[in-house]
């Protein structure tokens, strides 16, 4: 069932990720919902789902966006490991927490596609550095913002799916799907 959720989930957060950047149009930056929905399935699933969910959701963003392919999925990769270094720091209902990884995936996620791009595509449009920066922000700031919404959302589906055990089991479970695999 985690399996099924995951897939839905991600093809439901590139829907709305792409509809947000029709609708919202920030003349420079891509709004990005991703790293979000990585951030979740780190803090309730474990690293090997998120390690999924970043493979099949930077696949798809990459095919979508015409990016290289994996520089997406390389980026949300880095973030899951990231976010699950500081997770056993991390208390999985509070609002607030959801803002700052939820602002730290965001950021994390332009920089990294930028490195990514600079180094492995050898980008030949020249991008100054003071325009990843307001990116980034502008991506943290969303992502930040609507974070503790889209866990709260994450949450209602797993539910409705069957997943009833994030709400009760925590970090514990999360370890423990970890150290299994």
């Amino acid at each position: 069932m985690n399996i099924l959720t995951l897939i839905l989930s991600t093809i439901l957060t590139i829907f709305f990720e792409r509809l947000v950047g029709v609708l919202l149009d920030f003349n420079f930056a891509t709004l990005h919902i991703m790293p979000i929905l990585v951030m979740y399935y780190v803090i309730n699933r474990g690293l090997w789902l998120a390690i999924i969910c970043s493979v099949f959701g930077g696949w798809l963003i990459d095919s979508i966006s015409g990016l290289p392919w994996g520089t997406s999925m390389i980026s949300l990769i880095l973030i899951s490991i990231i976010i699950r270094a500081y997770g056993n720091l991390a208390f999985r209902h509070l609002w607030i927490e959801h803002l700052i990884l939820g602002t730290l995936a965001g950021a994390l996620f332009v920089f990294f596609s930028y490195l990514l791009l600079k180094h492995f595509a050898e980008l030949t449009l020249q991008i100054p550095f003071l325009v990843v920066i307001g990116k980034a922000i502008i991506s943290a700031l969303f992502c930040g913002l609507t974070a503790p919404f889209f866990y709260k959302t994450m949450d209602f589906l797993e539910n409705l799916l069957g997943n009833v055990n994030t709400m009760q089991e925590g970090l514990e479970n999360a370890d423990a799907a970890d150290k299994s695999i």
